[in-house]
Order: C-alpha cells, then structure tokens, then sequence
C-alpha cells in the first residue's frame, strides 16, 4: 500500500516537471515569436496573454501577472477594447482564484 502511494505520488512528480519543462519551452518559443513580429502589435498583445496563462498554469503568478498586464497597456495604446477586456478578465481570474489582493496593480 505504501509503497503504492509512493509511485503515485512520483507519477505526479514526473508529470508536474514535465509540465513545467514544457511550459519554459512555450515561452521561449513565444519569445522568438515576437521578435519576428514586434511590429504587429495584435501579435504583441496576443502573445503577452498567452504567456500570462502558461505562466499562471505553471504556478508563476507574479510572472502571469506582469504578462497580462503588458497585454492590457498594449491593447490600450492600440485601442483594442476586446483584448483589453481579455486581459483584464483573466488577471481577475487568475487573482480571484488565488484569492490575491493585488488587483488594484493592475486596473490602476
């Protein structure tokens, strides 16, 4: 039984690194995504909310954070009110799961 457990728990380990490997590797790749686009804005604004939720699903929430809010300045300045809205939704989302008082950083 125990010994049962303690494969599980290793099972969980394997798979929990494995997401975080792939996680880096997401990022890196959006990272190269947008020095090849830097000038398409929609693109910049898309990627920062797809690193933000990596981010968040990997446990990184300060990093989540700083992402999403990189996305909401960038729709801003582009005056694209439906990704604005994305990233204020999911910054919510993220914070109100987490039930984390920083909300006021980023809707100021």
């Amino acid at each position: 039984m125990i010994f049962h457990k303690l494969r599980i728990v290793f099972s969980l380990f394997i798979l929990a690194e494995e997401s975080w490997r792939l996680s880096i590797k997401s990022c890196s790749n959006i990272n190269k995504a947008m020095k090849l686009a830097e000038k398409d804005k929609w693109f910049q604004i898309k990627a920062a909310l797809s690193k933000g939720s990596l981010y968040f699903l990997s446990g990184e929430n300060e990093k989540a954070l700083t992402e999403y809010e990189t996305a909401l300045k960038l729709s801003q300045k582009a005056g694209d009110r439906q990704n604005e809205s994305k990233a204020m939704v999911d910054a919510g989302t993220m914070l109100d799961m987490n039930r984390e008082g920083k909300s006021k950083r980023v809707f100021q």
